[in-house]
């Protein structure tokens, strides 16, 4: 009888224990989601950030432009001054007051000089305390985030183990802070883009010379090599190093999972893993049902071209600008690079003025844009309403990608419309009214 009851008491505190740990899951489960919806209000504000980043950069070019057109204007009040020092140089008297008012002339001018020159300062200095109060309430965020961590794990001992995952999956990168003077601020951000447009043009070059190289055409006989290579042509370069101590070759690149990318070889950004695995997808060899179904797509093609009078691509003539600005808005890159390599004017107009690249960029397609670039495309055309692909890429691409690549590689932003807005400012008649 004293068993039968030791045992029920067991069974009794077990139910117990195990109610509550559920509790204590729950809650960390809840204090989890909590921290997701965090990271994903931090991720927003950092887009917003990289935005008022750009135009931070915009307005101090700008700004460094007036200042450059200040010094001009005293350049030329000073060589006026000159000149009619020379001129007047017969009559004493005349020489004087020539030499007096070119001086009343100077003070003047190097007065109205240095007063632009302190509202400028106080400028700098405004936009700067915004620069910076951004990245302290992204730091208070990741601070309050860090602290939901750790009320989450000190909820119960015995759960430490599901806190800590929780913690690792709520993890957010920390913030850079910039440490600057106000003489420096300048100087250092024209240098830091100067670095990021040159790693930028490296990467493109490593890129490059990874596509001209052939890969074996069954992907497992690749070796480590060859993956670096494919890194370099995804313009992943900086996994290399991970990639190389893993010893990832082909047949295990083929086998690596999203949670390896991430907790093993480092991907910290989700979007460098999705492409990865994006990528790889294409390499993988059809199936015999996408065979078909390519075959299928080829055939329509093929009537649609008979049915609307269009001669069949040729391997030596290259297709009609219809096809190829068809291609441009469908995204497709092969099709594109193939009419380019039969002789296709990379920048001929459509009959709204508009060339293949603004096409890439309205449908915010970087890879395209990419291609494009390389081939010869002109990054400032303007079509018939005045707009530039940049005009296209700063409207519809809320992530600012594909805007900052075309600043990085010769658009100018300060290039307007019809309608005297630059791509900061919109693309229509109806951002003009706003």
């Amino acid at each position: 009888m004293a068993i039968h009851l030791k045992r029920g008491e067991r069974e009794r505190k077990k139910k117990e224990l195990e109610a509550e740990f559920a509790g204590v899951f729950a809650e960390v489960q809840q204090k989890r989601k909590q921290l997701q919806k965090l990271e994903l209000s931090i991720q927003d504000m950092e887009m917003s950030r990289q935005r008022k980043d750009r135009e931070f950069q915009r307005l101090q070019r700008n700004l460094m432009e007036l200042l450059e057109e200040q010094k001009e204007e005293l350049d030329n009040v000073r060589a006026k001054g000159v000149e009619l020092e020379v001129a007047t140089a017969t009559s004493a008297a005349a020489a004087a007051e020539t030499a007096r008012t070119a001086k009343i002339h100077e003070q003047k001018s190097k007065a109205m000089f240095e007063s632009t020159e302190e509202v400028l300062k106080s400028t700098f200095m405004s936009m700067s305390l915004n620069y910076f109060n951004s990245i302290k309430m992204i730091k208070s965020l990741r601070d309050m985030n860090s602290e939901t961590t750790k009320a989450a794990i000190r909820s119960s001992a015995d759960t430490a183990t599901a806190a800590a995952a929780a913690a690792t999956a709520a993890n957010i990168p920390s913030m850079r802070h910039l440490r600057l003077g106000t003489n420096d601020l300048v100087n250092a951000l024209q240098q830091n883009r100067d670095k990021i447009v040159e790693e930028k043009r490296k990467e493109a070059a490593e890129a490059k010379r990874a596509m001209n190289r052939e890969y074996p055409e069954n992907v497992k006989e690749w070796t480590c090599k060859d993956v670096q290579r494919w890194l370099d042509m995804l313009m992943l370069g900086q996994y290399k190093k991970a990639f190389m101590e893993a010893r990832v070759d082909g047949e295990f690149l083929m086998e690596i999972t999203a949670a390896d990318m991430r907790d093993v070889l480092g991907m910290e950004h989700r979007l460098h893993i999705k492409k990865v695995l994006t990528m790889r997808e294409k390499l993988k060899p059809l199936t015999v049902e996408e065979l078909r179904k390519r075959n299928e797509r080829q055939r329509e093609e093929a009537s649609t071209r008979l049915r609307l009078g269009e001669e069949p691509e040729s391997k030596d003539k290259p297709p009609s600008a219809e096809q190829v600005f068809r291609h441009a808005r469908n995204g497709r890159r092969q099709r594109l690079e193939l009419a380019i390599n039969k002789g296709f004017d990379v920048n001929k107009e459509d009959a709204n003025g508009n060339t293949l690249l603004i096409m890439a960029a309205q449908q915010v397609n970087v890879s395209l844009c990419e291609m494009l670039l390389k081939r010869g495309a002109d990054v400032n055309h303007q079509n018939a309403n005045g707009n530039t692909a940049l005009h296209y890429a700063m409207a519809y691409d809320l992530s600012g990608d594909v805007g900052q690549f075309l600043i990085e590689n010769g658009a100018d932003d300060a290039l307007e419309n019809q309608w005297g807005l630059s791509p900061y400012d919109g693309i229509s008649a109806k951002d003009a009214a706003f």
